[in-house]
């Protein structure tokens, strides 16, 4: 498992099964905090996106993720059965006040 941070992708943990990998993804939304937008990515897995954005309906009740599938220039590298969640983050009330 990757993640991108400060526009470095860094190892983010592994997985030994596919389920235990579904629950990490699910994890990690929920420990983001300040979440505008979630979409969850597939390859070539449409149920297994769809089952993890009903899990996060209730993380986000307001905002219902979009699921998408990855196109093919990006699908290649993934491959099959590739996912991934994308989280785009607000400013937090601390960020809002002090203008940063």
């Amino acid at each position: 498992m990757l993640t991108l941070r400060e526009g470095k992708l860094v190892l983010a943990g592994l997985a030994r099964t596919r389920a235990k990998a579904k629950d990490r993804l699910f994890e990690f939304v929920k420990k983001t905090p300040n979440i505008e937008d979630l979409a969850i990515v597939h390859s070539t897995t449409p149920e297994e996106a769809q089952s993890l954005a009903e899990r996060t309906k209730s993380l986000l009740p307001e905002r219902p993720p979009l699921v998408a599938r990855l196109g093919p220039a990006l699908g290649v590298h993934g491959g099959p059965g590739f996912m991934c969640v994308a989280i785009r983050q607000g400013k937090s009330a601390t960020e809002k006040a002090t203008g940063k």
